[in-house]
């Protein structure tokens, strides 16, 4: 058994740590190159990409598929969103058509004629046509008689007249009117003056004042601000900005005041 000094253990162990060394050295460059995770992916795409067949036609690609024949496309080149591009109908094309379709089949009752009434006299023709048609018991043939200017006897009568009335001329009659006018002579004369004149088709609801309510009968509880003309309203809105400048430069006097004071 050999037994060595302090001296002589240092050196064998400085030795056998040199040596170990030399070992990891020649063991880190023999060894093979390890390749990341992602070099997997590259390295598979570039196999992809070399076995990949040009891009097909759509035309062509459906063709191979209903034979049978297997075919490759290219995923470098992509289709443009272009409607040719895609097969088939768009689902909300298909559901508008079928739409349609059902609309087509509903039995509308268009009652409203489809050409209207041009003037007076094609509008007394039809008064007197439709009140001959509603009333059962009287028939006139020209607006000189005195049925045509008197009021109606009952509201059957009324009912069916207007019915006719607006179905004929192609033009509604507002409910206020079907309320307060009594007689075929007083509708012709709305028809003149609010339709045939032209003055209905430059109503404009979404306008401001479209509706005249200073002429209308309101309740008491009921209070409607009259009307301001422009040159009123910039005499006003001039008005309220002068006062306002002066009141704030009265604020602006005060508080230079009260800092000089302080």
């Amino acid at each position: 058994m050999m037994i060595l000094s302090a001296g002589g253990c240092a050196v064998a162990f400085r030795t056998a740590e040199k040596q170990m060394q030399r070992y990891a050295v020649g063991a880190l460059h023999s060894t093979s190159k390890q390749s990341d995770f992602f070099s997997w992916f590259r390295k598979k795409k570039e196999q992809e990409a070399d076995s990949l067949v040009a891009t097909q036609d759509t035309k062509e690609l459906i063709k191979d598929i209903e034979s049978g024949k297997k075919s490759k496309i290219s995923n470098r080149e992509k289709l443009d969103l272009r409607p040719e591009n895609f097969i088939g109908d768009d689902s909300a094309k298909i559901e508008r058509k079928a739409r349609q379709a059902l609309l087509m089949d509903v039995p509308f009752n268009v009652w409203l004629n489809g050409s209207k009434v041009a003037n007076d006299q094609q509008l007394k023709s039809i008064a007197i046509e439709s009140f001959n048609a509603a009333s059962q018991d009287l028939t006139i043939s020209s607006v000189d008689e005195a049925p045509y200017s008197a009021d109606f006897t009952d509201l059957v009568t009324k009912f069916n007249f207007t019915k006719l009335l607006q179905a004929r001329t192609g033009y509604l009659i507002p409910d206020n009117k079907l309320t307060i006018l009594n007689s075929p002579s007083q509708f012709v004369e709305f028809y003149c003056t609010e339709i045939i004149s032209g003055k209905s088709s430059k109503f404009k609801e979404s306008e401001p004042h479209a509706i005249n309510l200073s002429t209308r009968h309101s309740p008491p509880n009921v209070y409607i601000a009259p009307d301001i003309d422009a040159k009123s309203q910039k005499k006003r809105f001039g008005k309220i900005m002068y006062e306002a400048q002066s009141l704030e430069a009265e604020h602006t006097k005060k508080s230079i005041e009260l800092i000089k004071r302080i």
